[in-house]
């Protein structure tokens, strides 16, 4: 029998389809087998009934079918004739291709073009190139439409198909009901290390995940179980594989390097070991971690389990359902991807207690046949498939194309060869940018090369000579009836992103956005209007009022005016109006509560407040990730659940958890729904810890991060706040982690750096002492988005904070998105974060405080670093106000005298750009930009000069705060 198989380089790839062929030809003496060779060398290695022949360059075609042959098989059927041609005038009994490619369907026409004489043509089950797409790192998960397609063409039209996943083919069968010939899995297991060998002393386990680092591998996900076990008790953690690359051409090990750096981790990587480097890394003691996103099997777990080394698999492994079929009796560790951090606890336990889990393996493998009883027959399967009758199907008359053999030119042959055999594969994705797009590949390479030191800026610069063309576009456009005025408001939106003259535009989307009725998102932009140029330079101020009481926002009323009513008494309103609300909150209103059930005992140190809102989706996870906290385990925190009037089953969620999982907790349901502060303070009220934390059911900390965080305020009784770091992460609907949108990193903070950025104190991962409501007032529950950066501004001036440089704290961003994110919590920031920021603010912070305190602030503002960003940022109109406060209380300030006069003349310079009266061109635009930096540039030379080791001041005009915060533009649905 002869048996082609179509794979290139058969003895020089590691992976789990070609370590399936390798075994199926070691165990077929009587087969003869031939495959292509590429990239392997002539006289590598390999077994007497293979044959290694070479494989032909991709030819160009010249496809002449019907117009309905499309674009997205073309290269399919190349791909096919690519081989056809290799073997042609050659004859096989059966061709033998794997389902990680997608031309099987085109091959029988390619053979019968070539002379290729074939009995049957099989499909084997290795796993849908589809699939590592979609999960691909930087994929948009919905480009494999048209492969999706011809894999199912090719599953339904061969001849023949075998697997060796259960799970895979109970898969394809529901999707096309076909035999499928079954291989017990057992069979390629490779490895014959002796079970009952010692191993070499060690103190503690390592953990491995082994496989190529595709995303679909979860590498990522083996570096957050890691953060999650408890630091040292294991001895290092270990990718082991090759490299993937992402479609931008990123490599996996740069990308896995900075999710561990996030996490505070150092994780090794080792490319893809040969037997005897397993055998040497399993003599000592190992845990091996496989947390994929997706696989039809996974030969590696059986691999190493069958070695007795312990395994943790994710659920979504075929390998599941046979080791629970065929091995139910085998310990192993099944993490749930649907509740990720159940696994957790287990895990901890196996590293823990790594040799009693270790004997309890061994002994099933001693007790119990790992093996099939029979040999594999690989020649009687192919034979079952050549006596099949011709499976009949009207599928091929769409390949039955006619097309001229254009050839391989000396060029292309050459590129391939560069491509393929010379450059890694991130350089070949680089190259074939530059390739397609040469002009938009350079512009991309210069914006983020910092050109001029400042791609952003460059951006902007190059960008507005069009403004004017723009202002005159969108002017031009009708607006006669509603959907014109809607299809200009569309214009507006897409013409409105350079930061240039952005207040022309923003007041235009308001006078539009009312016409439409969209009243509160006119009446953000509006406000923004009135902070940006300062004063109600536009007569803005009756209209927006009227607008915030019709809308229920009496209290931002409040705010607004005394804000901007009255320029000449602005600072001392504002100031009386937060001395006003500090007096307001400092009691909070008890209220009976519709439920109460309170499972608490005992005394606790940590009090978990959390909100409950149609959270009955996320509560198991929530709980379950918070149940791996340190000091929960030691029962030293209540868990207080405030339900305030979900309309979901919040409530028989959570005590169906505490009866499978009893946790020190209680329970209260208000009748109706209240404000996420209402909640917190009817938590503060039913906590008995002396310290609190607040939390989402979409937030978490690591599992030290409590106790850490309440040893710190052990530790120094005038600390009123200790606040670590927080990593932001998208996660799917199960909350199973996808990747790391942004890092809250507060190192070298002060509490003062909230004034120029309020994530710098926050919930996620902070903690503070429940007497501090009692000294300094509770939360303002008239807020319904902002009322937590209303708090932390409020009683600031009175409060101690420390800093631990940690990553602690968790946000999981689910796909339904973040509720606090709208216009609402814009408008409620002007009286939760703009009057703070304002002369009277200054005045209400810094007034029982130092000078020399103020002074450094001052220095701080004019160049900081947000917790979010890696850049410096400036803060010029809070710096003149800070200024203005300092040489009131000390007029010989030698600080602000060396560079007051420049901050004023930047801040001029950004009102100039922020709003247009009369006409402009291109010329006028261009410059208006460029005399902003060329100023900035000046100041900050002579600043930096004249502050030396006390600031270090940033000014890039586009880097200062007013560009970097609510500049973003809301659009109406």
């Amino acid at each position: 029998m002869k048996v082609l198989i179509v794979t290139t380089d058969l003895y020089k790839q590691i992976g789990g389809g070609q370590t399936v062929y390798k075994k199926i030809i070691e165990a077929s003496p009587n087969i003869d087998f031939f495959y292509f060779r590429d990239n392997e060398k002539p006289n590598a290695q390999r077994p007497p009934n293979v044959t290694a022949l070479p494989l032909l360059p991709l030819h160009k075609l010249e496809l002449k079918a019907s117009p309905l042959f499309l674009g997205d098989k073309i290269y399919q059927f190349k791909a096919a004739d690519q081989i056809a041609r290799s073997v042609a005038k050659q004859s096989f009994d059966i061709v033998d291709i794997p389902d990680f490619y997608q031309f099987g369907s085109f091959l029988r026409a390619a053979f019968s073009h070539h002379k290729v004489d074939v009995g049957k043509i099989v499909l084997a089950m290795h796993g849908n190139i589809s699939d590592s797409i979609v999960m691909n790192w930087g994929s948009c998960g919905n480009n494999v439409l048209d492969l999706k397609f011809l894999e199912q063409s090719q599953f339904s039209l061969l001849d023949g198909v075998y697997a060796i996943s259960p799970r895979y083919i109970k898969k394809w069968k529901s999707v096309v009901n076909r035999d499928v010939h079954y291989i017990d899995p057992a069979h390629f297991v490779t490895t014959q290390i002796q079970s009952s060998q010692p191993l070499i002393s060690s103190p503690k386990p390592s953990v491995y995940c082994i496989g190529r680092s595709e995303r679909l591998k979860g590498n990522d996900l083996f570096i957050e179980l890691v953060r999650w076990l408890r630091e040292g008790s294991f001895d290092e953690a270990v990718h082991i594989g090759d490299q993937d690359y992402s479609f931008q051409g990123i490599g996996s090990g740069y990308i896995l390097e900075n999710i561990a750096r996030q996490r505070g981790l150092t994780i090794n990587h080792r490319n893809s070991l040969n037997y005897r480097e397993f055998c040497e890394l399993f003599s000592k003691p190992s845990i091996v971690i496989l947390p994929v996103r997706y696989d039809t099997l996974n030969v590696t777990a059986l691999d190493v389990l069958f070695s007795g080394t312990p395994v943790a698999i994710s659920s979504m492994a075929g390998v599941c359902d046979y080791l629970d079929e065929v091995h139910p009796g085998l310990p192993y560790i099944k993490i749930n991807m649907d509740n990720f951090y159940s696994a957790v606890s287990d895990l901890q336990d196996l590293v823990d207690n790594y040799s009693f889990h270790r004997d309890r393996l061994l002994s099933y493998i001693a007790t119990h046949a790992l093996f099939p009883a029979t040999p594999l027959d690989m020649e009687a399967v192919y034979r079952s498939m050549l006596d099949a009758p011709i499976r009949v199907t009207s599928a091929y008359q769409e390949i039955q194309v006619e097309y001229k053999d254009k050839g391989s030119s000396q060029k292309t042959r050459f590129i391939h060869g560069l491509l393929g055999r010379v450059l890694p594969k991130g350089a070949r994705n680089t190259l074939r940018r530059l390739v397609r797009s040469p002009r938009g590949f350079l512009v991309e390479k210069i914006k983020s090369s910092g050109y001029l030191g400042d791609a952003k800026f460059l951006s902007a610069l190059t960008d507005s000579r069009s403004i004017p063309k723009r202002f005159k576009y969108i002017a031009m456009k009708p607006e006669k009836n509603i959907d014109q005025i809607r299809e200009k408001l569309v214009a507006i939106y897409e013409n409105a992103s350079n930061p240039l003259h952005r207040c022309n535009f923003w007041l235009d989307i308001a006078r539009i956005e009312r016409i439409l009725g969209n009243e509160l998102i006119a009446v953000t932009y509006e406000l923004r209007l009135l902070r940006l140029l300062g004063f109600d330079r536009l007569g803005l101020l009756p209209r927006v009022l009227e607008t915030l009481n019709k809308h229920g926002f009496s209290q931002e009323v409040k705010a607004v005016e005394v804000m901007f009513a009255d320029p000449a008494n602005a600072e001392n309103q504002v100031y009386s109006y937060l001395k006003e609300a500090y007096a307001r909150n400092l009691t909070k209103l008890d209220k009976p509560f519709e439920i109460q059930d309170d499972r608490r005992t005992g005394q606790a140190k940590v009090a978990v407040i959390v909100s409950l809102y149609k959270a009955a989706p996320k509560i198991n996870f929530f709980l379950t990730a918070l149940s791996q906290q340190t000091l929960v385990k030691k029962g030293a925190v209540e868990i207080i659940l405030i339900d305030s009037g979900s309309p979901t089953n919040d409530r028989e969620i959570v005590e169906a958890f505490l009866e499978k999982t009893p946790l020190n907790a209680v329970y209260a349901r208000s009748a109706e729904r209240e404000t996420i502060q209402s909640a917190w303070n009817r938590g503060i009220g039913l906590a008995h810890a002396p310290y609190l934390v607040f939390l989402g059911v979409d937030e978490t900390l690591y599992p030290e991060g409590l106790e850490l965080l309440a040893d710190a305020l052990d530790k120094k009784p005038e600390i009123d706040w200790v606040m670590a770091n927080s990593l932001v992460t998208a996660v799917e609907k199960s909350g199973l982690y996808k990747s790391d949108i942004m890092p809250y990193d507060r190192t070298s903070g002060t509490k003062d750096h909230v004034y120029l950025e309020t994530c710098y104190l926050s919930w996620v991962g902070g903690m503070y002492r429940k007497t501090l409501h009692e000294r300094f007032g509770y939360y303002d529950e008239t807020f319904g988005a902002a009322g937590d950066t209303e708090f932390k501004n409020r009683v600031l001036p009175h409060i101690q904070v420390e800093f631990i440089p940690k990553m602690l704290g968790l946000f999981l961003n689910y796909p339904d998105g973040q509720t606090t994110a709208s216009p609402k919590a814009e408008i409620e920031d002007m009286r939760a974060w703009y009057l703070h920021r304002t002369p009277g603010g200054v005045r209400y912070a810094f007034e029982n405080r130092p000078v020399a305190e103020v002074e450094k602030l001052f220095c701080t503002a004019l160049g900081y670093r947000k917790s979010y960003c890696g850049h410096l940022s400036s803060d010029i109109e809070y710096a003149t106000y800070l200024s203005r406060h300092i040489k009131s209380r000390n007029p010989a300030s030698t600080v602000v005298d060396r560079v007051e006069q420049g901050l004023l003349a930047m801040l001029h310079q950004m009102h100039e750009l922020e709003f247009v009266e009369g006409p402009i061109s291109r010329i006028g635009s261009v410059a208006k930009l460029f005399t902003a930096k060329r100023i900035a540039l000046r100041y900050q030379a002579e600043h930096r000069a004249m502050l030396k080791s006390i600031a270090w001041p940033c000014y890039t005009v586009l880097n200062d705060n007013r560009y970097e915060q609510h500049s973003w533009l809301w659009k109406s649905s």
